[in-house]
């Protein structure tokens, strides 16, 4: 008899766990990524890092429709920017950004993501109510907090702040494995600081660049990070800048773009010939090294070592 009643007792507290927990679920709803990737970085690493730390969906959108990255797991979806899809944006309502499509990368990452918002917004069975919006060479740091507690609010966006890795070399094999110095020194930074941002999926707020949305209320968060690991690999930087060629100094052709490490990079890379490749990437290295690893001239208080990327991996 005391078995049989501590068997239901048991029964009892499961069920209570069960309802306690879709009850936070359903009011918190789930966390999902979107990226638009080309060539990135070990990136096995970064989809496997992310589905760890409990991101229930990642959505990866193949920036070159020839490339092909496998993942067998059923929470990363990839897509093709091939045809069909660029027919599919064409039907939002942001010919700006479409008259730029092929021009612009940025226009490209701005149409993904209002797409696959609309999408889940359709979606009828859709539990994701916060996607959050980064790129190949950033990683979500969630700090001593978990995902329940850092999108657990009604804002219509959420604001996380940046935090760059210093390179220690110029040769990292796996930068996501081996970065593990990062500034915290604005007046360091070799790329954007202005952080990256997350969209309630149920809110009328719209995307209104790479960096964040518009509509409604933001929110600062103090926890939760966004790590960005820009050019920390000389080779891949090299092959960064070849690949963007000769762009334009404004942003659609109408805002001057800031972050002069970047149309500097666009400079250098770009002056070397098939004629002078060898005596010229020397001449690039040591801009890269003067500019973009570490030296002396850096103040070790202002850097931070952050092990955790390594923990979940």
């Amino acid at each position: 008899m005391h078995n049989i009643v501590l068997i239901v007792l048991i029964i009892i507290l499961l069920v209570l766990i069960y309802y306690s927990y879709i009850e936070k679920y359903q009011e918190n709803g789930q966390v999902a990524i979107v990226t638009t990737v080309k060539k990135p970085h070990q990136f096995n690493d970064w989809i496997k890092y992310h589905l760890n730390i409990g991101f229930a969906k990642l959505f990866v959108i193949l920036d070159d429709e020839n490339e092909d990255i496998i993942y067998p797991d059923n929470r990363v979806v990839f897509i093709k920017n091939n045809k069909d899809w660029k027919n599919k944006l064409s039907k939002l309502n942001m010919q700006m950004f479409l008259d730029q499509y092929d021009k612009e990368v940025m226009s490209r990452q701005i149409l993904n993501v209002a797409f696959i918002v609309d999408t889940l917004k359709r979606t009828s069975n859709n539990n994701i109510k916060w996607l959050l919006h980064i790129d190949a060479d950033e990683l979500f740091y969630p700090g001593t907090s978990d995902l329940d507690t850092i999108f657990n609010n009604d804002y219509d966006s959420i604001r996380f702040e940046n935090l760059e890795m210093m390179p220690m070399k110029d040769n990292y094999t796996n930068c996501f494995r081996e970065g593990t110095y990062f500034k915290m020194n604005k007046m360091l930074y070799v790329a954007y600081t202005n952080g990256k941002s997350a969209l309630n999926v149920n809110s009328n707020a719209i995307i209104s660049g790479v960096h964040g949305f518009a509509g409604g209320s933001t929110y600062d968060s103090p926890i939760g990070k966004v790590l960005h690991y820009p050019s920390c690999n000389f080779s891949e930087y090299v092959n960064k800048y070849k690949i963007l060629g000769k762009f334009s100094d404004k942003w659609w052709d109408q805002i001057d773009i800031p972050i002069v490490f970047h149309t500097e990079s666009r400079d250098i890379v770009g002056s070397c010939t098939d004629q002078n490749e060898s005596e010229c990437m020397e001449k690039v290295r040591k801009f890269y090294n003067k500019k973009n690893v570490h030296n002396s001239n850096i103040d070790p208080d202002d850097l931070i070592i952050i092990d955790y990327v390594n923990e979940i991996l």
